[in-house]
């Protein structure tokens, strides 16, 4: 869901985030040191998120649950020599698909192309009218390597959060998709 670049498109984070516990990865978020800050998050970010970005476009724009434990069940029908398997998928392998879909799933309901929505979420989000589900606990450090937290709003380790499929696909279309 992103274009070569990684300035225009969505950017899915798919990672495990708890109480506690056992767990096993963690979203690789944070910030660019290659690509810029695009104007939708100069334009709409909190000023602490900005001066932690240096100019950098920060990563995920949004996440999902995407967790290996109670992970997506994926049929594969191409794999030699078995003809069929089954596999369960986490992290970023599942999140990023599922958001495919669902904004695949916005377009066929809407008989409209949602198109590039990055500049709506992060205009939406700034504005309180995301109705996302926040990730507030947690944080994507990983072995010994400090991450991100989870904080209300906006955060670098996932984002605006995970959405709300009936309400994500009612304002994009009221937004102008």
């Amino acid at each position: 869901m992103h274009d070569s670049s990684g300035t225009h498109g969505v950017v899915s984070g798919g990672a495990r985030f708890g109480t506690g516990g056992a767990r096993f990865g963690a979203g690789g978020a944070g910030m660019s040191f290659l690509i810029p800050q695009p104007d939708f998050q100069k334009d709409n970010l909190p000023q602490s998120v900005k001066n932690t970005l240096h100019g950098f476009r920060g990563v995920p724009d949004v996440a999902y649950n995407a967790g290996v434990s109670g992970g997506v069940l994926v049929h594969v029908g191409t794999l030699a020599p078995s003809p069929t398997a089954f596999f369960l998928f986490g992290g970023t392998s599942a999140g990023s698909p599922q958001w495919a879909a669902i904004i695949a799933d916005i377009n066929s309901a809407s008989h409209n192309q949602a198109g590039a929505i990055n500049k709506q979420l992060y205009q939406l989000g700034r504005q309180g009218r995301l109705n996302f589900r926040d990730v507030t606990i947690g944080n994507n450090g990983f072995d010994g390597v400090t991450g991100f937290p989870a904080t209300a709003g906006f955060d670098l380790s996932t984002g605006w959060g995970t959405p709300d499929f009936g309400v994500l696909a009612t304002t994009l279309n009221s937004h102008g998709n």
